[in-house]
């Protein structure tokens, strides 16, 4: 019983020892092809590109956040113009879908424009009319809107102003 318990451990360190080489053997294989690479101009250009996307990511993140919280009034500082904030007078959150899998994020060549779709869980609040005694007992009670969940797809246009990326437009689609 003992010998098994013992090989089991050691099956155990000698796999978790080369799990464990790979991410250092991938990280060594990227800084030596670094190193190496005598174009250094296209990994300032591949590196710009990540931040910006990264950017844009944190953008649509800052957007989902205030409409979650209820501050969609709020929103308006995130688009490059004047939002029309009744596009987004229903809606009370927004959850992504499928963890991103489907998402997509394209940068113009120019690298001053950029689209997104991204696949979302969307949660719509239409208020109940309060003409009967059910509907009236719901508004008492704090509750008297009706809940609608929708699977659809964010569909995004982002503009770059003096280094900071603004929404230009944002609307909704059937996933």
């Amino acid at each position: 019983m003992k010998t098994s318990a013992v090989s089991t451990r050691r099956r155990f360190l000698w796999k978790a020892g080369a799990a464990l080489s790979v991410p250092l053997a991938a990280a060594g294989a990227v800084q030596a092809a670094v190193a190496g690479s005598e174009d250094s101009g296209s990994l300032k250009v591949r590196l710009a590109e990540l931040d910006d996307i990264d950017a844009i990511r944190g953008l649509q993140q800052s957007f989902a956040q205030r409409i979650n919280a209820g501050l969609s009034d709020d929103v308006g500082e995130l688009f490059s113009g004047s939002a029309n904030l009744e596009t987004f007078s229903g809606l009370s959150h927004l959850a992504s879908a499928d963890f991103g899998e489907h998402d997509v994020i394209e940068l113009a060549a120019d690298g001053r424009t950029a689209s997104t779709e991204t696949h979302c869980a969307v949660v719509t609040e239409t208020a109940i009319e309060a003409d009967g005694t059910l509907a009236e007992m719901a508004h008492q009670q704090g509750d008297g809107v009706r809940r609608r969940t929708e699977m659809r797809v964010l569909e995004a246009d982002f503009v770059k102003y003096h280094g900071h990326w603004k929404i230009q437009r944002l609307g909704f689609r059937n996933a």
